[in-house]
């Protein structure tokens, strides 16, 4: 040491003091080398709920425990699994929390029937299983199609390999995996996707022609394919339940057989189908009796016959183990003369795509409609609990994969006769009610859906959408994803309800637990204590009081713009507020309420985007100038549309964002801005400072260079500050009320953390050193507690809190879903010990923090004043925890210009504008504030 004299007990205390602080950094410093290498388990500093309405958003694949009623598995298309033991009534999150976040997009799950806490699933190359009935999954490791790294993972596990699993039913280690892209009942992932009669059985992938198992649960693999057509890409594996050794493969290349428990395969469909193309196939067993079934969807082709078409392919079933095949369409063709509401103009932009022809020309060369029209069927599943029920569905009519009306048949009778299910818009089916009853078909409406699954219509006709899965439980209940819901039956498809949520009297959303709804923003405001949550395609969400117990409810707000990506309290009026978009209808608009939310309009123009699909500008970092309202700012980040790559970056509007113009001197070109925050040195608040991402991402137009800039002109020209040479990016930035200025540089491939200045960019700290940090927040109860999110590919993702201003910091996923696609956190401002989370696709969560109730030690009233005249008034403030009795409140303004405030709290009116003041202990650490609105 210096020549610092230390005597006594003094010198003992230091030396301990000393000791213990080396400590915490060799553990800290470990801390952030086993986030780099190796999964780190959360703690219980936030203990989260998800508070979202349920589904919400697109999901593809639902399947069912084989001998558990009411188990059942549901993977929407947002990174995320639930399932639900009790038929949907509530659902759980089945993705790990502390994981890298690669259990998505399941390509196909089941469970083993003998053994039914184990359970294999496939993502698009990595193989998972189950040993606790699917509350957590485990990688299998060095399975012969990945490219493996050094722990037996694959390396390229994005990439699609593999498609199909077989569990042997009597022998839970012998698995079955097959290659390619013929995902089961998913059209959006398989290789059916574009099929057309030049091209039928579609496109290449992968592994064709391969089918590995191995009999040691994993530990090694055969290639065992002898007879299988080599461009064969399996779909459907069926192992006979009475007999392993025979076993089943349904491909585009037709069905193929063994009898030698996979060693050789036999193609047994050959000759016996219209089209040998199998869409899907499921099967029928009877325990007691032995009956064993096979069903297959052969692909239905539209052919020209004259004027008109005629269909091939459809229905078939086997019960000789796929000696013989007899089909079984039954009533399923249509008579499209008979049928309104847009089915014929969508017939003719159906086999338009068939034959890659124009709509115009399919109508010239085959004016006349057919009367036994075949939907293009692509997922089947046989009920369990009874002898010839079968459900057969098809892909969307929206995109041309099928043609309309409805989206699930089902045949009660082995396929004599099929009834049309699942129907939504009764006006519709009403229209065509005589063709209908001719069929013995009910026409009424019988789903009740989710707050928000139109089902997309035009006008009157038919919905164009249908669905995306179908699934049979053991006791006959039949769940499907239509639209934005899941739908269950449990009268053999006589009635439909959602299974997503439930409703308080107000009409208030409460979630099952199974969100996929995108969310994006949370916005607070103190003046009427007000919190408002913008999310993608479900436009704007405002929690509810009216819950009849301790989960929150969210009203739904149909009026605001459909994805809802910033909001912005006017300063002046809280019942003002402003939203802006990044996709979808007014996209490129900014959308004003008049009533704190409650009800939106169309304001002015944002970005340069059009309604053109996929001209697409993410708007971020939406802000008023809390003095002269006329100003507003907004940056813009990814633009889909490459050629508009430099129409980016900073945006500034002068007439109350009426308009925005782009304003760039002196950024990067192309720029991306994501984040801007007002210079709390300068009160006229012409100052600002932006956060420019940096992205070298090709595929996330535009790449840009990024960092951290400032103007003094309102954003009229740019400088840019000096960061540390490791910092490339600037996500977002964060002021905590000692100005002391946070920064967090993740971005794709690269980053440097968490860093924060004192004096506003002339020196600099790094507090997190873990590469991909992205959102920031500082509690204002206790400017100890940090809040970052971590996403960009990382190890270790998602939520990490630091107690004491950023020295340590611990992990806190526990019960998130997608821990990897944080949107935005935010402290709750109301509430001191909760926080908000945005997620892409499991929508919002709120947070309990561990000793939440010690977190607040100063508590100002009044929380929110305006006024109108220069007169001061008396503001008050309380240490509210006991075990700061003895500290003295100190008082600040964040704007003298605005309001200034002496020593004992009286407030005087300097000018005009919106301003928060604090109320902090004496070192700084606890504080609360209140917003002062001076309107004159």
């Amino acid at each position: 040491m210096d020549s610092v004299q230390i005597v006594g007990r003094s010198k003992a205390v230091v030396i301990l003091t000393i000791v213990f602080a080396f400590r915490v950094l060799i553990c800290h410093a470990q801390f952030w080398d086993k986030l780099e290498t190796e999964k780190v388990e959360s703690d219980n500093v936030v203990l989260w709920e998800q508070v979202s309405p349920g589904n919400a958003g697109f999901a593809n694949l639902v399947r069912y425990h084989p001998t558990i009623p009411g188990k059942v598995l549901l993977c929407p298309d947002m990174w995320n699994a639930y399932q639900s033991d009790n038929n949907g009534k509530m659902w759980y999150s089945i993705t790990d929390p502390d994981g890298e976040g690669r259990f998505y997009h399941l390509r196909d799950v089941y469970y083993s029937p003998v053994f039914p806490e184990f359970g294999l699933a496939l993502s698009s190359s990595l193989l998972w299983k189950t040993d606790d009935f699917g509350k957590k999954w485990e990688i299998v490791k060095h399975c012969p199609w990945y490219n493996s790294d050094n722990e037996g993972i694959d390396k390229e596990s994005w990439k699609k390999k593999v498609a199909s699993l077989a569990i042997d039913p009597n022998d839970k280690d012998i698995w079955f995996v097959g290659g390619g892209s013929n995902v089961r009942g998913q059209e959006w992932l398989s290789c059916y996707k574009n099929i057309s009669l030049d091209n039928p059985r579609g496109e290449k992938a992968a592994n064709e022609g391969k089918i590995w198992r191995t009999i040691n649960a994993g530990d090694s693999w055969e290639l065992v394919n002898e007879g299988l057509h080599p461009k064969a890409q399996v779909g459907r594996i069926i192992i006979d339940p009475q007999d392993s050794c025979k076993v089943y493969a349904a491909s585009n290349y037709g069905i193929y057989k063994s009898v030698d428990g996979g060693q050789t395969w036999t193609h047994i469909s050959a000759g016996k189908l219209d089209n040998d193309i199998i869409m899907d196939m499921d099967f029928y067993y009877n325990k007691q009796s032995g009956k064993f079934i096979l069903y297959a969807i052969d692909q239905v082709q539209y052919i020209p016959a004259g004027t008109t078409t005629k269909c091939t392919g459809g229905i078939f079933y086997s019960d000789n183990g796929g000696v013989t095949w007899n089909k079984m369409n039954g009533n399923l063709g249509l008579d499209l003369n008979r049928l309104t509401g847009g089915v014929p103009a969508n017939y003719y932009k159906y086999i338009a795509s068939w034959f890659k022809i124009s709509n115009q020309k399919a109508k010239a060369d085959y004016p006349e409609l057919p009367t036994g029209a075949l939907q293009c069927f692509n997922m089947l599943s046989a009920d369990p609990s009874r002898e010839g029920a079968l459900y057969i569905g098809f892909a969307d009519p929206q995109v041309s994969n099928s043609i309309m009306p409805g989206r699930l048949w089902t045949t009660a009778d082995n396929g004599k006769t099929w009834v049309n299910t699942a129907r939504l818009y009764e006006e519709s089916w009403a229209k065509d009610k005589d063709y209908w009853n001719e069929r013995g078909n009910p026409w009424h409406e019988n789903m009740v859906v989710g707050h928000s699954s139109p089902h997309m219509r035009f006008g009157k006709d038919y919905p164009l959408r249908s669905m995306r899965g179908v699934d049979v439980g053991v006791d006959g209940s039949v769940m499907i994803i239509s639209d934005h819901s899941t739908m269950l039956s449990t009268d053999h498809g006589v009635t439909w309800r959602q299974v997503d949520e439930s409703y308080t009297p107000s009409g208030a959303v409460i979630g099952n637990g199974n969100s996929n709804m995108p969310g994006l923003v949370i916005a607070q405001d103190l003046r009427g204590e007000r919190t408002l949550l913008g999310s993608g395609e479900h436009r704007l969400w405002i929690p509810a009081n009216d819950s009849p117990d301790e989960r929150i409810a969210l009203r739904y707000i149909p009026s605001a713009q459909a994805t809802v990506s910033n909001l912005a309290f006017d300063p002046y009026n809280a019942e003002i507020v402003y939203s802006t978009s990044n996709r979808q209808e007014n996209k490129q608009k900014i959308f004003r309420s008049t009533d704190g939310g409650e009800t939106w309009n169309d304001y002015g123009i944002a970005t340069p985007a059009t309604n053109k699909w996929l001209d697409d500008f993410y708007t971020n970092g939406l802000i008023i100038d809390p003095i002269d309202n006329r100003y507003m700012y907004l940056g813009i980040t990814r633009i889909l549309d490459a050629s508009k790559s430099k129409q980016g970056g900073f945006y500034y509007s002068d007439d109350f964002g009426k308009t925005f113009h782009q304003s760039n001197t002196g950024l990067p070109s192309p720029a991306r801005v994501n984040d801007i925050k007002f210079d709390p040195r300068d009160h006229t608040m012409r100052s600002l400072f932006i956060a420019a991402q940096k992205s070298d991402f090709s595929q996330d137009s535009p790449v840009a260079e990024g960092g951290l800039y400032y103007s003094e002109d309102r954003g009229q020209s740019w400088v840019k500050i000096n960061t540390p040479p490791s910092v490339k990016c600037v996500q977002f930035i964060k002021i905590d009320h000692t100005n002391r200025m946070y920064i967090t540089t993740g971005y794709r491939g690269g980053g440097s953390g968490v860093w924060y200045s004192d004096d506003f960019g002339q020196t600099w700290h790094q507090i997190f050193r873990y590469p991909g940090a992205e959102c920031i927040d500082v509690s204002p109860f206790d400017h100890n507690l940090l809040v970052v999110t971590v996403r960009f590919l990382s190890k270790n993702p998602g939520v990490y809190i630091s107690r004491d201003r950023g020295l340590t910091w611990s992990k806190s996923n526990k019960s998130i879903g997608i821990p990897h696609q944080i949107e935005d956190i935010k402290f709750d401002i109301h509430n001191p010990e909760e926080i908000w989370m945005a997620t892409l696709g499991c929508g919002f969560y709120k947070g309990r923090i561990e000793n939440g109730n010690q977190i607040q030690v100063v508590k100002t009233t009044p929380k929110a004043v305006a006024v109108s005249e220069r007169n001061p008034f008396q503001m008050k403030a309380n240490i509210v925890n006991p075990d700061f009795k003895n500290e003295k409140i100190f008082w600040k303004s964040e704007n003298a210009a605005i309001v200034k405030i002496d020593e004992h709290g009286m407030v005087t009116p300097t000018g005009k504008g919106h301003v928060k003041i604090w109320a902090t202990t004496s070192e700084g650490r606890f504080s609360d504030f209140s917003v002062i609105t001076v309107s004159k």
